[in-house]
C-alpha cells in the first residue's frame, strides 16, 4: 500500500536514457520507479523505513530519501540502483540540496542540520539549531541556510559554510 507519496522525475543523458518518475512509499519502505511515458512500474527500490520526502541531485545521478521510522537517509545510484543508508541519529524531518549538488541538508528531529557529502555519502558535520528545523531553504549560491522552526517558531539564516547564524 502507499501511505506516503512523493515523486520527482529523473531525466538523465547517462544514467537513464528515459524519464522516470521515482514515488516513495512509505508503508512498504522503497522507491516505486515508473516510466513517465507509459506509467508501467518499472523496479522497486528498498530504501530505509518510512522514505517521506524524495530529492534529487541537480545532475539526476542520485536520489535521497528522508526515512522516519528509522532515522537514516538513503542514497539511490540512478544508474544502478544500488542504495547507501546513511545514519543521521535522529528523524530527518526535512531534507533540502544544495544547488551545487555537493551537500544534502538534514533537518533532524534532535535539533540539528546534518551536512551530508553527496560525493561520499557521509555526514561530513553537525550543525546545532535551537528548536526542530522543519524547513530548509538553501539561497541560489549555496551559501545561506534558511531555517525555520517549530515550536516557539522562528526562521534563521546560517551560513552553509561555517554552521554560524548569520
Amino acid at each position: 500500500t502507499m501511505s506516503a507519496l512523493t515523486a520527482c522525475s529523473a531525466d538523465t543523458k547517462d544514467a537513464i536514457k528515459a524519464a522516470r518518475i521515482y514515488a516513495t512509499v512509505a508503508g512498504d519502505d522503497e522507491v516505486v520507479v515508473i516510466d513517465d511515458d507509459t506509467h508501467a512500474v518499472l523496479s522497486h527500490i528498498s530504501v530505509g523505513q518510512g522514505p517521506a520526502i524524495i530529492l534529487a541531485t541537480p545532475d539526476h545521478t542520485k536520489l535521497y530519501t528522508a526515512n522516519w521510522a528509522d532515522d537514516t537517509v538513503s542514497a539511490i545510484d540512478v544508474a544502478t540502483e544500488v542504495v547507501t543508508s546513511i545514519a543521521v541519529g535522529s528523524r530527518p524531518y526535512v531534507i533540502a540540496m544544495a544547488p551545487d549538488g555537493e551537500h544534502l541538508y538534514a533537518g533532524l528531529n534532535a535539533n540539528a542540520i546534518a551536512v551530508i557529502s553527496t560525493a561520499t555519502d557521509t555526514i561530513e558535520r553537525m550543525i546545532p539549531t535551537s528548536e526542530l528545523p522543519a524547513s530548509i531553504i538553501v539561497s541560489p549560491d549555496g551559501q545561506t541556510l534558511y531555517v525555520a522552526t517549530l515550536l516557539p517558531g522562528g526562521l534563521s539564516a546560517i551560513s552553509a559554510a561555517t554552521g554560524d547564524e548569520i
